[in-house]
């Protein structure tokens, strides 16, 4: 999913170069499904390669490299049985790179190795890969250690990790560096407190920590001190819902920050992942899609189309309670609705 999002990007008017013309040619009108299919049969060839040479390959997936570049720079020197180089991960960007022939554009104007890239594909629809491709992908991402995309995907905060462990005997590297603990969607587990334990039934408290989304949570406050009877006569009969916004940091080491929403008891609070098992409806949303919706420099219905903010409802109540809930957000968030 990072690959069509990265792919995407480089190709925002349309996907041409880097082998996606083909893919684009045959499902016009579907760049995610283009995409998707892209990564099937490249990963699949690959994939063949290494099981066909077990005994000469080294699998080194991207977000090894960049979360641990000396660490993984070191497995591959061992590999080949090289002196290791100590520092390689700097040095390589000391000189001046080709700016001709076949490569990556964005390397021009790279200077350090970074692992920002990881989680960017959380917001890709998955309604838009047809059933027969996602099994492909999905059998393809276990062998080579990634989660399964599911149809929960990005309807929640994203995992710490989209790696999992595998047991492949062509696999000289291990392919799960991470040490954090996750829960069963692969979430970040997090360390209880004694303000977390309760009753039975009662909501755990947010752990500790910076609080990064109070943006978010003041206009949602401010929003409802000024819920009168006229908002509440217009968003009938959704204003006795629960729905829960949920703030996504850039770095996905972080945990997300969740906002719940009470619309009968005109209630914000901060909360933890657990909100989303019973709210009618949530937003998701990264920190940046969230401060330019808020500071009115992205329209809301634009980051709605284009999935930087994603809503997400457990009884499909259909386009008229999405368009209502999506009202009842804007309202409270002091956005324009024509």
């Amino acid at each position: 999913m990072d690959v069509i999002a990265s792919g995407m990007e480089a190709c925002p008017w349309g996907l041409n170069g880097y082998g996606f013309d083909p893919y684009i040619a045959t499902t016009p009108g579907n760049a995610v499904l283009a995409l998707a299919r892209f990564w099937v049969d490249n990963a699949a060839t690959t994939l063949a390669a290494e099981e066909q040479f077990s005994d000469r390959c080294l699998r080194v997936r991207y977000e090894d490299l960049v979360t641990d570049p000396e660490g993984t720079a070191a497995d591959i020197f061992e590999f080949l049985e090289s002196e290791p180089a100590p520092g390689i991960s700097a040095a390589c960007f000391s000189a001046d790179r080709e700016r001709f022939g076949p490569a990556d554009y964005k390397i021009w104007h790279t200077s350090k190795i970074s692992s920002r890239s990881i989680g960017r594909g959380w917001s890709i629809p998955t309604a838009m890969i047809p059933s027969q491709v996602l099994d492909s992908m999905n059998e393809l991402a276990g062998k080579l250690g990634y989660l399964a995309v599911g149809d929960d995907w990005g309807t929640s905060e994203p995992p710490a990790d989209l790696r999992v462990t595998v047991a492949d005997p062509a696999t000289k590297m291990d392919t799960q560096r991470s040490t954090q603990s996750t829960d069963a969607r692969g979430i970040a587990a997090r360390k209880p407190t004694d303000a977390s334990v309760g009753p039975a039934g009662k909501k755990a408290a947010p752990p500790d920590g910076p609080l990064y989304s109070q943006l978010l949570g003041t206009r949602l406050k401010d929003g409802l001190e000024d819920w009168g009877q006229a908002i509440c006569s217009r968003w009938e009969p959704h204003t006795a819902e629960t729905f829960v916004a949920i703030w996504v940091p850039a770095n996905p080491g972080e945990p997300a920050e969740h906002w719940l929403v009470d619309l009968k008891a005109r209630s914000v609070t901060l909360a933890t992942h657990a909100a989303q098992e019973h709210s009618d409806w949530d937003i998701v949303g990264s920190d940046d899609a969230w401060d330019q919706v808020i500071t009115g420099k992205v329209n809301l219905s634009v980051a709605l189309r284009a999935c930087q903010l994603r809503y997400c409802d457990g009884d499909e109540g259909g386009p008229l309670a999405t368009d209502a809930r999506i009202g009842v957000l804007a309202d409270l968030l002091a956005l324009t609705r024509w």
